[in-house]
C-alpha cells in the first residue's frame, strides 16, 4: 500500500505552489507535467515510483495551473523554475533531484539543470519537446503549423495558459541559452507509436531524442513501443521502470 501524498500549498515570493509530496528518502524525485497538464498527469505513476525506488517524489500544479496561484507578473521560464526550487528548498529536498520531464515540461528540467548542476543526478525526457526538434521542422512557426495538424487539443484550459504561450519564444531562447553538464546522466523514453500528422515531424522528433541521449556520458533511449504521447497513461510502469534503474546506477557510483 502506497503512502498518500500530502497536498502542500507553498508560498514562493508572490504566489503559492501547489506540491503533491510522496515522502521517502533520496534523492527526491521532481515530476514536470507537459503543457497544460497538473500533478494529477502523474497519479499512475508517482505510487509505484515510491513503491519501486523508496524516494520521495513530487509533482505539482505549475503557476496559474490547477490548485496553484496565478501570479500577476509576466511568464519568465527562469524565474518560474527558481520558484518551483524555492518550494524543493523549503521542504528540504533540494540537495540531491533526478528530474523529469514530460513533453514541454522537458524544456523546464533542462534550465533547471543548468542553474543547479551539482544538485541534479539525473535527468529522464518523456516524449520531451526540444530546442532541436523545432529547429529541425524549421522553428517555432513550423513547430505550430504542426501542432494545428494534430487532433483537437482536449486538456482543459488554465489560467496560466496565455502567460505561459505569450513567452514561448523568450522560454525557447531560455533553453537554448541553458546547456546541461554531459556528465548527469540521461534517459530518454520516446513514444513507439508516430503521432505527430506529417512524416517529416515524426522522424525529427524521433532524431532529437536519438541526439539528446547521445549527448549525455551516460545516456539512453528507451522506445515505449505502446504509447504515443502521453506515455504517463499508457505504459506508466515503464516509466517506473526506467526511474528505478537510473536510480540504481546510481547507487552504485
Amino acid at each position: 500500500h502506497a503512502q498518500s501524498p500530502a497536498d502542500t500549498l507553498i508560498s514562493v515570493g508572490r504566489y503559492r505552489l501547489h506540491l503533491r509530496v510522496y515522502r521517502g528518502g533520496e534523492p527526491a524525485i521532481l515530476l514536470e507535467s507537459g503543457a497544460g497538464l497538473v500533478a494529477s498527469q502523474w497519479d499512475a505513476v508517482a505510487p509505484g515510483l515510491v513503491r519501486e525506488t523508496g524516494a520521495t517524489v513530487v509533482s505539482y500544479d505549475r503557476a496559474g495551473y490547477g490548485a496553484s496561484d496565478l501570479p500577476d507578473e509576466p511568464y519568465d521560464v527562469r524565474r518560474e523554475m527558481a520558484g518551483i526550487w524555492d518550494a524543493l528548498e523549503q521542504l528540504g529536498l533540494s540537495d540531491s533531484v533526478v528530474l523529469v520531464g514530460h513533453s514541454y515540461g522537458a524544456l523546464l528540467i533542462q534550465v533547471l539543470a543548468h542553474e543547479h548542476p551539482d544538485a541534479v543526478m539525473g535527468m529522464v525526457y518523456l516524449d520531451p519537446n526540444l530546442v532541436g526538434y523545432i529547429d529541425a521542422l524549421g522553428g517555432f512557426d513550423s513547430l505550430l503549423a504542426q501542432i494545428k495538424l494534430l487532433p483537437p487539443d482536449t486538456t482543459p484550459s488554465s489560467p496560466g495558459d496565455g502567460r505561459q504561450g505569450a513567452a514561448i519564444a523568450a522560454t525557447i531562447a531560455t533553453v537554448r541559452a541553458s546547456s546541461v553538464p554531459a556528465s548527469i546522466p540521461v534517459r530518454v523514453i520516446t513514444s513507439g507509436q508516430q503521432w505527430w500528422a506529417t512524416e517529416k515531424a515524426n522522424r525529427a522528433f524521433r532524431s532529437a531524442h536519438e541526439a539528446l541521449a547521445h549527448s549525455a556520458l551516460d545516456g539512453q533511449l528507451v522506445v515505449a513501443e505502446k504509447s504515443q504521447h502521453m506515455i504517463t497513461d499508457t505504459e506508466p510502469e515503464l516509466i517506473v521502470q526506467v526511474i528505478r534503474d537510473l536510480l540504481r546506477s546510481l547507487a552504485r557510483r
